[in-house]
């Protein structure tokens, strides 16, 4: 189990079922989980290893290794791939490979071949998005991690942060489709596991959508005039549906990796505006050339073609919005994705597309 993990479970048991537990870990075990439980959720501090070598600069590298041979066969390590060398009071002060300590004279001194660690270091309070893209930024195996007086805390490996951006990827798919975040196994799921996971958000998305229906009650007149209105209307909700949520994922995807930012937030808002009228011409074009050769109406055609620029214009305003909101105000911008931008898309592009058809209506209905 991993360190994040431990202390979410003693966290959400109740004290009696902590107490027993304590009793079964190791003492060193136990230290630990009380640790991990002091440092805010999210964070490096709740997945850091805190089982790691402290060397001395004065040490010899053979010191070193043999210190390292002593922690290993007493099990207080994990895994391995770098040393880090601290003060008398802990602060980190540099940092080696264990291929550079195996292959150093044996006699030479820890500070003749230690290097600077100052800019791989990770505080302990880094959200563990921006610990993944610290990773990846300087191709990390492991990274140490400090406090803000720059004392060493533990050691995050590569393997902790997989493990952690395997469940966020996870999470964000389901939420995506708009479920519970908890990753589904189906060798060990039940058939009324996935009814749970599932018909609520099914259910209310359904609700949301009732206002579909309310629109074309609304609308019923133009329908009943012009009856060939209804023959486009899977496709300019279906086409907007898509292009919403093509949006809405590239953004979701860019602000996970760090690719978007609030930085760049407005030079990111005028491609996707600028794309998106480039975009609406191209498939409203492609609407019209349609709607023409079914009907041979130039005016429906024309209705047809107008709502699908425009819907495409407010599918991708809508895609591209929605998340950049839901990160200001503090809710996870996958919840929004998908689904709900589909929704959002279909209940608007249809007031669009009857506006449009009143205009022309009085034509049209001759």
């Amino acid at each position: 189990m991993a360190p994040d993990e431990r202390a979410k479970l003693f966290k959400e048991l109740p004290p009696k079922v902590v107490k027993k537990l304590w009793s079964f870990l190791k003492k060193e075990e136990a230290e630990d989980v009380r640790r991990l439980l002091t440092y805010k959720e999210g964070t490096a501090g709740s997945i850091m290893d805190t089982k790691f070598v402290e060397l001395k600069k004065d040490m010899t590298a053979r010191r070193a290794i043999l210190t390292l041979q002593e922690r290993e066969r007493s099990g207080l390590t994990k895994t391995i791939y770098s040393v880090y060398v601290t003060d008398d009071e802990h602060r980190l002060i540099g940092g080696l490979s264990l291929q550079t300590l195996i292959t150093a004279p044996p006699d030479i001194l820890i500070r003749e071949i230690m290097s600077d660690v100052s800019v791989i270091k990770i505080n302990v309070d880094m959200e563990i998005p921006e610990v993944g893209r610290w990773f990846k930024k300087y191709d990390l195996l492991d990274a140490p991690v400090v406090d803000n007086e720059n004392r060493l805390l533990g050691v995050i490996t590569i393997d902790d942060v997989m493990d952690i951006m395997e469940r966020e990827t996870t999470r964000d798919f389901y939420e995506v489709g708009k479920m519970s975040g908890v990753e589904i196994r189906y060798s060990e799921a039940k058939t009324t596991d996935l009814v749970k996971r599932r018909a609520g958000w099914l259910i209310l998305l359904l609700i949301f959508d009732f206002l579909t229906g309310t629109v074309l009650k609304t609308f019923e007149h133009a329908l009943g005039t012009v009856v060939a209105l209804t023959f486009f209307i899977p496709m300019i909700l279906d086409t907007g549906g898509n292009a919403g949520a093509q949006t809405a994922i590239t953004i979701i995807r860019g602000l996970a990796t760090g690719d978007v930012t609030w930085r760049n937030a407005w030079k990111i808002v005028r491609m996707e505006l600028l794309a998106s009228l480039l975009m609406g011409f191209i498939v409203g074009t492609v609407a019209f050339l349609r709607a023409f050769m079914l009907q041979q109406d130039l005016l429906l055609a024309l209705v047809v073609g107008f709502t699908m620029a425009g819907i495409i214009l407010l599918a991708i305003s809508t895609g591209l919005f929605l998340p950049f909101v839901s990160k200001r105000v503090g809710l996870d911008p996958a919840a929004l994705a998908g689904p709900i931008t589909t929704s959002v898309v279909d209940i608007l592009g249809l007031i669009i597309y009857f506006k449009i058809a009143q205009f022309f209506l009085p034509i049209l209905r001759h």
